[in-house]
């Protein structure tokens, strides 16, 4: 049974193996991958599909991925949330922070990310511009 949790607590509300999810203080929900893989992707989907019943998943929140272990496998993860976002159409709003290790690939990364859900605002940082993701997130609402 997962924990209802407010949005203003800092709290692990669940655990996978390689997929971690936080309610931050700010409202952002965060999932940390803790490695770069299939079955990394197959823990934040399994997360992502049970969580959708919470009252903070009920509206879009501003949304972080954290996964400085490195890039996920691009067409899986891609195929995986393609899958998500025609189950749950409302989720293709709102805003994605993705925390990604500098590499050659993020500029195709975002935009394939953005040619796939044209209504989700989405930007890339670095592990050492988490702060400014989470202020994008909060401080910018409703812009990309």
């Amino acid at each position: 049974m997962i924990p209802k949790v407010e949005p203003t607590n800092i709290t692990s509300i669940v655990q996978r193996p390689l997929c971690e999810m936080h309610v931050l203080d700010t409202g952002v929900v965060e999932f940390v991958m803790k490695e770069s893989s299939r079955a990394a992707v197959d823990d934040l989907m399994s997360l992502m599909e049970e969580l959708t019943h919470l009252p903070i998943m009920q509206r879009t929140p501003a949304t972080l991925l954290d996964s400085r272990v490195g890039v996920q496998p691009l067409n899986y993860i891609m195929s995986r949330m393609s899958q998500f976002a025609k189950k749950y159409p409302s989720r293709e709003t709102g805003k994605l922070a993705m925390i990604l290790p500098p590499n050659p690939l993020l500029n195709a990364i975002n935009a394939m990310t953005r040619g796939l859900f044209p209504r989700l605002g989405v930007r890339i940082f670095t592990p050492e511009q988490y702060n400014d993701a989470i202020e994008w997130l909060t401080l910018h609402p409703k812009k990309s």
